[in-house]
């Protein structure tokens, strides 16, 4: 069944949220601080913990995706309009992001959707 809702935030943040669920009691929720940091707050069966500001600033909200071993792999626009990554390790350690290249020439960054042709 449902249980009631459990608000985590307790600083505004300027995006909105994304998570990974590794299961049912732990959770990651990611978002974007006003800074233009990525911020994470994890769920641990019964508690939240504080915000974690990510060591990089990002142009968007990240988009994240659980991969194996407990790894957790990041996206975002960069504050260069680039495509970023950044992994998270099973220990918890974040890596250096890496590019993956510009966003495709019909995005428009600014409004946020596809340009017309």
């Amino acid at each position: 069944s449902w249980s009631g809702w459990v608000v985590p935030a307790s600083e505004p943040v300027a995006s909105a949220p994304s998570s990974v669920n590794f299961n049912w009691e732990h959770h990651v929720l990611f978002a974007q601080d006003r800074q233009g940091f990525p911020v994470e707050r994890t769920w641990s069966n019964r508690f939240w913990t504080g915000w974690s500001r990510l060591p990089f600033q990002t142009a968007s909200a990240v988009s994240p995706v659980l991969g194996p071993n407990g790894a957790i792999d990041l996206y975002a626009l960069s504050t260069d309009s680039m495509v970023i990554h950044s992994r998270r390790s099973g220990q918890g350690v974040w890596s250096v992001p890496d590019t993956l290249g510009p966003i495709p020439p019909l995005w428009d960054a600014q409004a946020g959707h596809r340009r017309a042709t």
